[in-house]
């Protein structure tokens, strides 16, 4: 599996501490979570829905919600040999722009 070293391992880093803020053992759920997700995903990249932005599809970036974490939604791509973790974006957010913003596209 490879991850985005930057957007996508900030992004777990910052929902973790808003979370920890409330729970500490909630944000110790979600990052368990996450890696339990990702491992999934890992074992079975087509698992997401394939992303489509209001711009359009954006070179097969697929979504999926963490593990018992609903609005926690983890975008990603199938890459040989497994996938490349994009983002991690709470589902209330414009996501088409932090999509953009984080140049999840690279294309």
């Amino acid at each position: 599996m490879i991850r985005r070293p930057g957007a996508f391992e900030t992004d777990l880093f910052e929902q973790a501490a808003y979370i920890a803020r409330d729970n500490i053992d909630a944000a110790e759920r979600l990052v368990d979570s996450v890696e339990a997700t990702l491992r999934a995903l890992e074992r079975m990249p087509r698992l997401g829905r394939v992303w489509r932005s209001p711009a359009g599809r954006r070179a097969e970036v697929r979504h999926r919600a963490v593990n018992g974490f609903p609005n926690q939604l983890l975008f990603y791509r199938v890459i040989d040999g497994g996938i490349e973790a994009l983002r991690l974006l709470h589902a209330a957010r414009d996501l088409g722009r932090a999509l953009s913003d984080g140049d999840s596209s690279n294309d």
